[in-house]
């Protein structure tokens, strides 16, 4: 943990090439990632929908994306990544590490079933 106060908390990460972590929303709080070195993908799912409906695409070119509150989630390292991740609470919240609801479980694979 790099920073946090009552309003703010600030991660630093990092994923190796293939890892990703689990198909999650938090509830109270953005999700901001800035990624540092590396690329990353971030996939987006609409509702209950099994598939991503975006996929936003981070490295150098494009460092920085915020997922709002109770939007689904997860991330994919298309090679090895340094990032952060920051997280600000909302609705009277402050950042909880608690705010989480997993879908599924993070790995490192060679084949991506998610996508």
């Amino acid at each position: 943990e790099l920073y946090k106060d009552d309003t703010v908390r600030v991660v630093e990460a990092y994923a190796k090439e293939e890892g990703y972590c689990s198909l999650h929303c938090h509830m109270f709080q953005s999700n901001i990632f800035i990624v540092r070195k590396g690329r990353l993908k971030i996939y987006i799912y609409d509702g209950s929908s099994p598939r991503a409906t975006e996929v936003i695409a981070l490295d150098k070119h494009r460092t920085t994306y915020a997922v709002a509150p109770g939007v689904r989630h997860r991330f994919l390292a298309m090679k090895d990544t340094d990032f952060h991740e920051v997280y600000v609470g909302f609705y009277n919240q402050g950042p909880d590490e608690d705010d989480i609801i997993r879908e599924d479980i993070g790995s490192v694979m060679s084949v991506r079933p998610f996508i």
